[in-house]
C-alpha cells in the first residue's frame, strides 16, 4: 500500500530535515527514527483486528544512509481496509497516523533547530 503525503507537508518536512542535518545531523536522525517507530506503532494500534495478520505486517524501516524512513503495511488486503471497497466501508488506520506523524516530525525538527541555534 502506498499513500501520498500532502505536497505542502512533504516540502516542509524535507526543508526542515535538510536544515537540521546541517546543524545537528545526529538529532535529525534520532527524531526521524523515533517518530517513524511511533507512526508504525500507532497504525498498528488503530488497525482493524481479526486474525492479527495486518498488525504483524505493519512496520517501518529507517535507512540512515539514504536519509529516509519507510512506514509500511504489507498485508495484501491492507489497502482495502484503509480505503474500503464497494462492499466494505473504509477503516482508516494508516494514512491518518502518517499525516499526524509528519506534523509531529516537523514540530520536533523546528524545536531542535531552535535549540541547536541557541
Amino acid at each position: 500500500m502506498e499513500i501520498r503525503l500532502n505536497p505542502k507537508d512533504s516540502k516542509e518536512l524535507a526543508k526542515k530535515f535538510k536544515q537540521l542535518l546541517k546543524v545537528d545531523s545526529k538529532e535529525a536522525h534520532r527524531i526521524l527514527n523515533e517518530e517513524s517507530r511511533a507512526i508504525s506503532s500507532n497504525a498498528q494500534k488503530d488497525s482493524p483486528i481479526d486474525t492479527g495478520n495486518l498488525r504483524r505486517n505493519i512496520g517501518y524501516d529507517y535507512q540512515r544512509q539514504n536519509k529516509e524512513a519507510i512506514i509500511y503495511a504489507k498485508a495484501p488486503y491492507s489497502g482495502y481496509l484503509e480505503y474500503g471497497t464497494r462492499f466494505q466501508p473504509a477503516q482508516p488506520y494508516f494514512e491518518p497516523n502518517v499525516n499526524k506523524g509528519v506534523k509531529r516530525i516537523i514540530r520536533r525538527f523546528e524545536i531542535a533547530l531552535k535549540n541547536a541555534i541557541k
